[in-house]
């Protein structure tokens, strides 16, 4: 991981997905999802966090929170799963989906250095 931001996201992120059972992300969505859970804890200090984590190549954050404010807080993980749906799982760096068995979403040089070598 050589992105400075992304090392000090992914380190604070994995601090607060220690506290939610069950929850994990993909280093290089440390970002976005951490920014993104900011953003929803901070206008919605209420909200229980039951968990977040990548499934299928998308983000999924599950959470309950009064009726009035779901519609606020889905468009903040709309907006978290649209990011993640174009950057590298791995790296942080712009990314595409890419099935090899599973679904990911990777740059190509990330992509490259998954795939097994062909000799």
């Amino acid at each position: 991981m050589q992105n400075p931001e992304l090392k000090t996201a992914y380190f604070e992120l994995k601090g607060i997905l220690k506290t939610i059972p069950g929850s994990c992300c993909p280093k290089g969505w440390s970002k976005v999802v951490l920014e993104g859970h900011k953003k929803i804890t901070s206008l919605y200090p209420e909200i229980g966090v039951a968990q977040i984590k990548e499934k299928f190549a998308g983000l999924r954050y599950y959470y309950t929170a009064p009726v009035e404010q779901r519609p606020y807080i889905d468009e903040i993980i709309y907006e978290m799963d649209d990011k993640c749906s174009v950057t590298c799982m791995t790296c942080g760096e712009p990314g595409t989906e890419r099935q090899d068995g599973w679904i990911s979403v990777l740059c190509d040089k990330c992509f490259e250095e998954k795939r097994p070598s062909s000799t």
